[in-house]
């Protein structure tokens, strides 16, 4: 079971249950993971909180998946990209980081 932490800065994102669903269905797609294996967490930071790399821009999101050892590099990039296509997010915005 994939363990998901998106974060973020507070104040852009409209409907929070969305994103959850989005990265839930690239989770399942590219893991092959069952419907029911849900463990995602949505936080929203102050500004202040929250430092964005240069050249990110202020939708910066932070994706971290955590997940036993054990899946196939193929199906890391899979997740990687299909997360980055979903809702037309921008690649630049988001950093995947797998563990």
């Amino acid at each position: 079971m994939p363990n998901t932490l998106i974060a973020t800065r507070a104040g852009w994102i409209t409907e929070p249950g969305a994103v959850i669903d989005a990265v839930q269905s690239a989770l399942r797609e590219a893991l092959k993971i069952p419907e029911g294996d849900r463990t995602l967490r949505l936080i929203e930071h102050p500004p202040s909180h929250f430092a964005v790399p240069p050249g990110r821009g202020e939708k910066f999101t932070l994706i971290e998946v955590t997940m036993f050892s054990g899946r196939s590099m193929s199906a890391k990039r899979a997740l990687i990209s299909r997360r980055s296509s979903e809702d037309g997010c921008l690649p630049h915005r988001i950093l995947h980081r797998s563990l």
